[in-house]
């Protein structure tokens, strides 16, 4: 199957790991899923009322105590976001960590999700949209703050490009 081919990439292509230092502790989830045949991408666009307020991402957040560790952190945004239970949620392995200039230091873990069913977040206050794109309809541009990814109008820049170009780069072999 090819999620434990993706799984075995991951694994034996360990990621970067940097030092917490005096950032905030997150995690996001890199939700892979196959949709119409294809292998999708899903993203959320933030509200105005959140952190990063009208980003593009993937669903996830800060640590709490409560979580235990930084996975649970993403099941747990998971959930709230995408209204995804942890019992369906499948972890293929881990991105580099990346840092923002907000000062949040993230986990990147990718996740199987299922494609066959309806995404909706609990919390209308955080998410304003949910959505998937195939991988194979982005088109990789430079810019003058780093690496972007189009697909018709969406833009992804910032953090969430690093992740995908990372993420691009060990399954695509690009």
């Amino acid at each position: 199957m090819w999620f434990k081919e993706i799984e075995k990439i991951l694994k034996e292509n360990p990621p970067r790991e940097l030092p917490l230092g005096d950032f905030k502790p997150s995690a996001v989830g890199v939700p892979l899923s196959v949709q119409r045949g294809e292998l999708n991408l899903t993203f959320i666009l933030r509200t105005m009322n959140v952190n990063h307020p009208g980003q593009i991402g993937f669903p996830g957040g800060q640590y709490e105590p409560k979580d235990g560790d930084l996975y649970k952190t993403v099941l747990r945004e998971v959930e709230e976001e995408l209204g995804i239970k942890k019992e369906l949620i499948y972890p293929l392995g881990r991105l580099s960590d990346q840092t923002t200039p907000s000062k949040f230091w993230i986990r990147p873990y990718v996740i199987l999700i299922p494609g066959n069913i309806d995404l909706k977040a609990k919390d209308k206050g955080e998410v304003e949209k949910i959505f998937s794109i195939p991988i194979l309809k982005f088109k990789k541009r430079f810019e003058q703050w780093g690496v972007e990814f189009w697909f018709k109008e969406t833009r992804i820049w910032g953090v969430t490009a690093r992740m995908m170009e990372e993420l691009f780069s060990k399954i695509l072999r690009i």
